[in-house]
Parts: C-alpha cells; structure tokens; sequence
C-alpha cells in the first residue's frame, strides 16, 4: 500500500510527543527546615518580701495616757502589791485621842485597782498599826495616779471629783510626783495663801538608802515644811517609799517608818 508522505510526518511528531510525556517529572526536594535559634528566656526578677518592723512593746511603766511620765516607775502600784515597814508612834494625845506610843510592825497592800476616765485608782489596806482619828492612820486609803503625779486620798473623799478636776483643789494630797531633780519644789496653793510660813516640798538630795528590806539606789529625799512641824520621806524608784520621819516638835508629835520587806504586785495595764 503506498504511504503519504504527510501521514508519515505527523506518525512521527506523535512519537515523540508520546516519548517527552512518558519521561518521569523531576523530584522536587523538601525544603530545609529552618533553623531554631533558642532563645533564653529572662530570669524572673528575685521577689523581695520586706521584714516588718517589730512593733515596740510597751513597758510596764510605761506612759500613762496623757503622754507624761507614769508616778507608777517610782511607786509600783498594783493588785496585790505590798510594804512591811517597822512603825514608832509618839502622841501625847489631845482632847480627842488618847496618848501613843506605840512600836511595832505595820503592812500596806494593794487590794483593788480601777480605770476611772484617764487615771487608776488604788485602794490600800494597812493593818498592824493603831488607828487614829485623822489621816494618814486610816486603815483604807485611795491612791489616784495621774500622770506623773500620785495623790493619797481618805474614802471620805471622792476620786472622780480630783481626777476630773485634774489635781486641781488637791494639792494638799499629792504624795510626790514623777520625774524628780534634786531642788524641785511644789506646795498646795490654799494652804500657802494662809498667814505664816508657806506649806511645799522640796526634792532635797539624791541619795543611797539601805534598811531592813536592802539597798537601794538613785532614792530622793523630799522634805515637807509646815507651819510647825516637819516630814522627810525617801523614795527609791521601782520600790517606792523605803523611809519616812514626821516630827512636830510644838505639839511633841513624831513618827518613823522604816522598810523591811516588799512585794510587787501585778502590773498596771498601760492603756
């Protein structure tokens, strides 16, 4: 059979059409994989816990609330607190009191305390000794402290009265106040405006004291001028009176105490 040269032409372009699509297409490689750069994470900042500042704990004599200085650093007023004290009583007696003389030992405790507004109020029972007809032989007595100050009081009268008055009008049963100096002076105003010599006290000395009960230091020596008799008490801080001599040389008047052994009581609470 005879072939057409154009037949022939497009047999072959179709073999090689049919050649090129059989060949295998290039394998295409995975891409690399990236590469991880590790970065280091910042360190947490170091947490500072800061330390609390202790709160001051409060002394046991310490202030009272009006700011000053508590009388209770000198005295140490407290439930149960107590004094033993050898007494010498000389009284010639008058028209209301028979004569005394007497010699013997004599105790002081504490058997109440009270918050009245912003002072305490302690109440004191003496026993051992003779009772006379005015104070300070009462055998129950008030202390008040105010502040730096401590008033003595008989149950006659009332503490609520001087401490809202603050002292005032009381001068006369102030028993000492607190801090003392050597030459420090203080008086009851109604007494002084009487004729004659004025009534105060004066810090005279600070001095060592030693009795019966110990030695004590830094104690005051405060001496009380009348207009005819006289009084010298010795304070010693953290114990209180230790010595105590009364003379009225015109009426032959005269006393003396003398401490032989003491007890703390519990501690006031500093409100």
């Amino acid at each position: 059979m005879p072939t057409h040269p154009a037949l022939i032409l497009l047999t072959l372009l179709l073999l090689v059409c049919l050649s090129a699509a059989c060949q295998p297409l290039p394998t295409q490689s995975p891409p690399e994989p990236a590469e991880v750069v590790a970065t280091a994470s910042p360190s947490p900042e170091p947490t500072v816990t800061p330390t609390p500042t202790p709160r001051p704990r409060p002394s046991l004599s310490a202030t009272m609330d009006t700011g000053e200085p508590s009388v209770l650093e000198l005295v140490p007023l407290g439930l149960g607190a107590s004094w033993v004290y050898s007494v010498t009583l000389n009284y010639p007696g008058d028209e209301e009191n028979a004569p005394l003389h007497w010699t013997g030992t004599v105790t002081e405790t504490i058997t109440d305390v009270q918050r009245v507004l912003n002072a305490w109020t302690y109440r004191s029972e003496t026993t051992g000794q003779p009772t006379l007809e005015s104070p300070p032989h009462e055998a129950a007595q008030i202390y008040v402290s105010l502040g730096g100050r401590l008033y003595q009081l008989s149950e006659s009268l009332d503490p609520l009265e001087m401490i809202e008055a603050g002292g005032q009008g009381f001068e006369g049963e102030r028993v000492v106040t607190w801090p003392l100096a050597v030459g420090q002076t203080w008086t009851d105003p109604n007494l002084a405006a009487d004729e004659g010599p004025p009534y105060y006290w004066l810090v005279e000395a600070a001095e060592d004291v030693r009795t019966a009960a110990g030695a004590f230091t830094g104690c005051y020596r405060i001496v009380f001028r009348g207009e005819t008799d006289d009084a010298t008490s010795w304070f010693c801080p953290g114990v209180g009176l230790t010595r105590y001599r009364y003379r009225n040389p015109e009426a032959g008047q005269n006393e003396s105490w003398e401490l032989l052994a003491w007890r703390p009581g519990a501690p006031t609470p500093n409100e």
